[in-house]
């Protein structure tokens, strides 16, 4: 069972994702800005962050810059709709990305692949 924190404004993603997780035994914080991060990472003690890239005034790149500074050990995917997601993800310093709408499939295996890295 991991921690994964979620960094998402959609109100119906986050649900999606708290479903599904707890399917597969996931333990699962959701914030949806990117503020007071630091204080829910010491907290929660996630193994992977699963964050959007386009928040409601915020850029999911520039929260992932800062998180790499201090927490490079967690493993943060990066989650958006946009085009050419690979080469915004690579930039910001992402472990991976997942391309919205998504394959569930695909990002479950993605989740599991971060995890077990540990």
């Amino acid at each position: 069972m991991s921690n994964i924190l979620i960094v998402e404004d959609s109100i119906d993603l986050t649900h999606m994702y708290v479903q599904l997780f707890a399917a597969y035994r996931h333990n699962v914080t959701v914030v949806r800005t990117g503020k007071n991060l630091e204080v829910v990472i010491e907290e929660f003690k996630p193994d992977l962050i699963l964050l959007d890239i386009y928040l409601t005034r915020e850029d999911g790149r520039d929260i992932c810059k800062e998180l790499k500074q201090t927490h490079s050990a967690i493993p943060i995917i990066m989650v958006s709709a946009s085009l050419n997601l690979k080469d915004k993800f690579i930039a910001c310093g992402a472990d991976d990305y997942v391309a919205k709408p998504f394959d569930i499939k695909n990002l479950m295996d993605k989740i599991s692949n971060w995890t077990q890295v540990k």
